[in-house]
C-alpha cells in the first residue's frame, strides 16, 4: 500500500494466530500447520442449514522472496467465539481433519453455512498461518486471493540471570528491524494463564521459568509496503475497525513445547514505525489512541491491551510491554478527522455487473473485500486543509468452472478532508471500474452459451456451446435455422446472431424461436 495507512476490516479480506478448538485432554504433539487426519473432505452442511461456499486463491512467498502456488494448505472453518477482552486466545493448534485442502494450483473451496459468523484460518507446514472472518449470506459467494509467508527462524540462549534482545523484521515488502524485544531470565514459562487450552503444555507443577535455547518463529508487517493479501486478519475489533502501523507474530518453543510470557511477568518491546505513518501517529498518539491489540484467534478479532505504551515522534519508536505474545499490532482505532473515498465497480465486457467470486482490495479502506464504496479514514498533517489521498486497488475475478483467477489493478486519488465533503454518502469518490474478461474464446471450453458470452458481446453472441467447447452457433439465418440440428438450447444463436432478433432454443432437435 502506497501514500496511505492500511485499514482493513472484517469481510473481506493475514505461526499466526490459528483458530480453533480441540480436545483439551488431548496429549499430542500439537499440529499447527500440519495437514489433519481425513485430506481434503469437509464437513457435511445438514440439508435444513441454508449453505454457500467460500473460495480461496492461496499462493506462497519464500523467505527469499520467491512467489508460487501453495498446494496442500488446509483450510479450517471454525465457528465465531466472542473475544474475551483479558484474555485473547493466542496461538491455537488443530488437532482435527481439515475442512479443505488447496490443490496444485492453490485453490479450494469450502461450503460454509449462511448467516452464521465463522472464522476461516488458512494453514500450511512451514508458513505463517491466515484468518479471516465472514458472515455469509444466503447465496453469497466468497472469494479471496491470499499470500502465506514462510516462517522466519531462528534460536536464542535465554540466561538464568540477565537478559537478551531480539530483533524482528524482514516484512514481505522489505523492511528490516522493524521489532526488537527485550527478554529477561524468568520471563518465560510453560504454564500461563494466556496459554490456550489446544496447547500440549508441560503438567502442573512444571510452570516454572524456561531458560537456555528457546526456539522462536517469527513475522513482521509494514502495512504501508506490504502486500493485503498477506496480512495475517482483518484489521477489526468488536467495536470497529482499526488502522495498522505496524504487526509482527512471534511464537517461543522449548523443547517442541510451546512457552509464553511467565505470570505477573511482561516483555518489553520496541516497534519503528514506517516514516510514511509519521504525521498520523504522532497525531493518534497525542489524542491517546496509539494502542496496542492482541489477535484473539477464536474471534478472528483483535482485543486491546491494558499495558504501559508510549510513542517517540522523533525516532517513530513505539514502545509497550506485552503479558502473552500471539499477534502483536501497533493500531489507530479512531475517531479519524478526515475522510476520502473510492467507488469500485466490476463488470464484463457485456456490461454486466459481476458480483460474485470477486476479491477486492483497496489500500487504506475501511470496508474489506467489497465491491462499492470503500471509505478511506485518515488524519489531517494540517487540520486546515484537505489531504489528496492516493493508493491502489486490486481485484481478482475466480472462474469457477475452469479455476482461473483473472486480475488487474489501478491507481485512485481522492481528497480526504474533515468538512464532510468527501465519503460514501456525498456522491464525491473516485472510482474505479473495472472490465474483466470473463467468456471463453471460440474453441475453449464450455458448460453452456453462457460460457462463450453474452448476447452483446459482439464475438460472443455468435458462438454456441457444442460438445462441450465454444464453436459457431446455429440458426444464425433463416435457412440454417430450419436445417441446422441441435441438441439442445446450448448450440443454437442468440438473438444477435439470427434473422428473427430472438434467442433460439432446440425444440424438435432443431434451432427454432421458442413457441409461446
Amino acid at each position: 500500500m502506497k501514500h496511505s495507512q492500511l485499514l482493513l476490516v472484517a469481510l473481506c479480506a493475514f505461526g499466526l494466530a490459528c483458530g480453533g478448538a480441540s480436545n483439551t485432554d488431548d496429549t499430542n504433539e500439537p499440529q499447527a500447520g500440519t495437514p489433519g487426519q481425513g485430506g481434503a473432505a469437509g464437513n457435511v452442511t445438514p440439508e435444513t442449514v441454508e449453505a454457500t461456499s467460500i473460495a480461496l486463491s492461496v499462493a506462497s512467498r519464500a523467505t527469499d522472496g520467491e512467489m508460487g502456488r501453495l498446494a496442500g494448505a488446509n483450510i479450517f472453518v471454525e465457528p465465531f467465539s466472542s473475544p474475551e477482552a483479558a484474555n485473547p486466545q493466542p496461538h491455537v493448534y488443530f488437532t482435527r481433519a481439515p475442512d479443505g485442502v488447496t490443490d496444485a494450483e492453490g485453490n479450494v473451496t469450502v461450503p460454509v453455512t449462511a448467516g452464521e459468523r465463522h472464522v476461516v484460518h488458512i494453514v500450511a507446514d512451514g508458513y505463517g498461518s491466515l484468518m479471516r472472518l465472514i458472515e455469509p449470506n444466503d447465496k453469497d459467494q466468497l472469494f479471496y486471493v491470499l499470500t502465506l509467508q514462510e516462517l522466519h527462524r531462528t534460536t536464542i540462549n535465554l540466561p538464568e540471570e540477565g537478559e537478551v534482545q531480539l530483533t524482528l523484521g524482514d516484512t514481505m515488502g522489505g523492511r528490516d528491524a522493524l521489532v526488537t524485544l527485550t527478554i529477561e531470565a524468568g520471563d518465560l514459562a510453560y504454564n500461563t494463564e494466556s496459554a490456550s487450552s489446544a496447547l500440549r503444555l508441560k503438567q502442573a507443577g512444571d510452570d516454572a521459568a524456561v531458560s537456555g535455547e528457546i526456539d522462536v518463529l517469527f513475522q513482521a508487517w509494514d502495512p504501508f509496503t506490504d502486500d493485503g493479501s498477506s496480512m495475517p486478519s482483518d484489521l477489526a475489533t468488536n467495536e470497529g475497525p482499526i488502522a495498522s502501523y505496524g504487526m509482527f507474530s512471534i511464537e517461543f518453543m522449548k523443547d517442541g513445547v510451546p512457552v509464553n510470557v511467565a505470570d505477573g511477568r511482561t516483555v518489553a518491546w520496541d516497534m519503528t514505525l514506517n516514516e510514511a505513518f509519521a504525521s498520523q501517529a504522532r497525531v493518534a498518539a497525542e489524542e491517546d489512541h496509539l494502542n496496542v491489540y492482541s489477535m484473539d484467534g477464536g474471534a478472528g478479532l483483535w482485543v486491546e491491551d491494558e499495558v504501559a505504551k508510549s510513542y517517540d515522534a522523533e525516532s517513530r519508536t513505539f514502545s509497550a510491554e506485552s503479558t502473552h505474545f500471539s499477534h502483536k499490532n501497533c493500531d489507530d482505532p479512531g475517531p479519524y478527522n478526515c475522510n476520502g473515498c473510492v467507488n469500485v465497480s466490476v463488470q464484463n465486457e457485456c456490461g454486466d455487473a459481476i458480483t460474485q467470486n470477486i476479491n477486492v482490495q483497496v489500500s487504506g479502506s475501511s470496508s474489506g473485500n467489497m465491491l462499492g464504496c470503500h471509505n478511506l479514514p485518515d488524519a489531517l498533517d494540517d487540520p486546515t486543509q484537505a489531504k489528496t489521498k492516493t493508493g491502489s486497488v486490486a481485484v481478482s475475478v475466480l472462474n469457477p468452472r475452469t479455476g482461473l483467477v483473472n486480475s488487474d489493478s489501478q491507481g485512485f486519488s481522492t481528497s480526504c478532508d474533515d468538512g464532510g465533503q468527501t465519503g460514501c454518502a456525498t456522491a464525491s469518490c473516485a472510482n474505479a471500474a473495472f472490465v474483466v474478461n470473463v467468456f471463453e474464446e471460440e474453441g475453449g471450453a464450455c458448460s453452456t452459451r453462457d460460457d462463450c458470452g453474452c448476447a452483446n458481446d459482439g464475438i460472443g453472441e455468435g458462438l454456441g456451446c457444442i460438445d462441450g467447447s465454444c464453436q459457431a452457433c446455429l440458426g444464425s439465418d433463416d435457412v440454417s435455422r430450419t436445417n441446422d440440428p441441435c441438441v439442445d438450447d446450448n448450440g443454437c444463436c442468440r438473438a444477435a446472431a439470427n434473422d428473427l432478433g430472438e434467442d433460439l432454443v432446440c425444440e424438435d432437435n432443431r434451432c427454432v424461436v421458442e413457441t409461446p
